[in-house]
């Protein structure tokens, strides 16, 4: 995590959103590719539009970002019916924010910001109680690559160990 990024982290979690934002545009300059720190803007973004900037940047870098297309979806729902009671995925009482913080005091550095962590939980849930047919299937897609990839490594190690005894004559 480069300084920026951290320091950004840190003035967050200090309550110092402004400087938060600061600090994670100067990490933006420097790294304008970084997941992690556009992750951190959207938490730290002043509305609505600026986090769906950041959550777009996102998905340019890594479509398949399964958290930011859940949370842009979030936002563009409750932004197209203004009545609905949508839950913000972007609300979460910080418990350090509440508390006074001390000269010098050691700070919990998360690389993960907080409305990535409640929608990663919010899809367990999900996932758990069965409801999420999309994320079951990405979950079965993603343990039929491993397989796939462990038979094709299995064959590489075969082919190795066959060329390795034709060459020494075994």
């Amino acid at each position: 995590m480069d300084r920026w990024t951290r320091l950004g982290i840190e003035a967050y979690r200090t309550g110092n959103r402004e400087q938060a934002q600061r600090f994670f545009r100067y990490a933006l300059v420097e790294r304008p590719n970084d997941i992690r720190t556009w992750l951190w803007s959207v938490e730290v973004a002043d509305n609505d539009a600026e986090k769906k900037r950041c959550l777009k940047k996102v998905l340019v870098l890594d479509p398949n970002h399964v958290l930011a297309k859940h949370a842009l979806e979030n936002i563009e729902a409750r932004l197209s019916d203004k009545n609905a009671q949508h839950v913000d995925p972007f609300k979460q009482a910080d418990s350090m924010g509440s508390e006074p913080v001390r000269k010098n005091a050691a700070i919990e550095i998360r690389s993960t910001p907080p409305f990535i962590e409640d929608l990663a939980q919010q899809n367990a849930n999900t996932l758990i109680a069965g409801s999420n047919d999309t994320q079951a299937l990405a979950g079965r897609k993603r343990n039929w690559t491993m397989i796939a990839l462990t038979l094709l490594g299995l064959v590489v190690l075969l082919l190795l160990v066959a060329w390795s005894l034709h060459l020494f004559g075994g």
